[in-house]
């Protein structure tokens, strides 16, 4: 009944794919070329496991990547209103105006495009 809660639920759902598989194009190449050229000579025949401390500074990295390739996304759904932070005069949450699937569709579709097409590169790469 709580009309912040329910506006939290408005948001596009495709815009918010969209926004993950941005995410994903910028981390998978950076861990994926990080794991192999500088961690993996120094493994040689072993695989990292969860507690190998370069797989998180890999991971790390990555994650810094995606937020740098998501970031001029978010920016410009803010910027149209789709998207909206904080807290308005009132105490809830500022209005965000919807954007129509017809939209979204498509900027799924480029991002899932684009991260099939970073991971592509990344695993196309010679090791080493």
């Amino acid at each position: 009944s709580n009309p912040a809660f329910r506006a939290s639920f408005r948001r596009p759902i495709l815009a918010e794919l969209a926004s993950t598989l941005l995410v994903l194009t910028g981390a998978y190449p950076v861990v994926l070329v990080g794991l192999q050229r500088v961690v993996g000579p120094w493994l040689g025949p072993f695989n990292p496991d969860f507690t190998y401390p370069p797989l998180w500074g890999a991971l790390a990295l990555g994650t810094l990547a995606g937020a740098l390739v998501t970031y001029p996304y978010h920016l410009w759904m803010t910027r149209r209103g789709v998207i909206r932070w904080g807290m308005g005069a009132t105490g809830e949450a500022a209005p965000a105006r919807p954007m129509a699937w017809y939209v979204q569709l498509p900027l799924a579709l480029a991002a899932l495009g684009l991260m099939v097409a970073a991971v592509l590169l990344a695993t196309s790469l010679p090791p080493g």
